[in-house]
């Protein structure tokens, strides 16, 4: 399973709550806190699914850690009904869902069996901006360089 890097300013790494989840259980007691029902998540390299308040940065949420996905959650009850990949400090490629899907399966979670949205990242050979790829077109959007279509982020 690959493993991503966090790729963003190290300023944003701050000690934020955090709450692993091993079951449905888990979930309902992360729910019942003053989070609502969309979460920032991670998956750490062991496999743990990782949640944390959706104004949360991923790399505080992974303590800094390598991860195997990354991205936001939205729950209705004890139900995963919507699941992205958008983590501009990680970047991962929607492949990821399978390291989210063996977290989420593990903890007795009911989900969509993909991301609902996923994204493309690719980063910039000429301005090294990370890019968030919409509509197909890639190509920088700060200094309009054409980009790879494959994931460049070297580990």
């Amino acid at each position: 399973m690959r493993l991503y890097r966090y790729l963003g300013a190290t300023e944003l790494l701050a000690e934020t709550a955090r709450w692993p989840i091993k079951s449905a259980a888990d979930l309902e007691a992360w729910r019942k806190g003053v989070f609502g029902s969309t979460a920032t998540f991670v998956v750490t390299a062991d496999g743990m699914l990782w949640l944390a308040d959706q104004r949360s940065e991923h790399v505080s949420c992974a303590r800094g850690a390598e991860v195997q996905a990354a991205g936001e959650l939205i729950f209705s009850g004890e139900e995963l009904i919507a699941a992205t990949n958008l983590s501009t400090g990680y970047c991962p490629e929607p492949e990821c869902w399978a390291a989210l899907q063996a977290a989420l399966d593990r903890a007795g979670i009911v989900h969509p069996g993909g991301f609902t949205t996923s994204y493309l990242f690719r980063r910039c050979d000429r301005c090294g901006q990370r890019n968030v790829i919409k509509d197909g077109i890639f190509e920088c959007g700060v200094c309009g360089e054409p980009l790879s279509i494959v994931w460049n982020f070297a580990r």
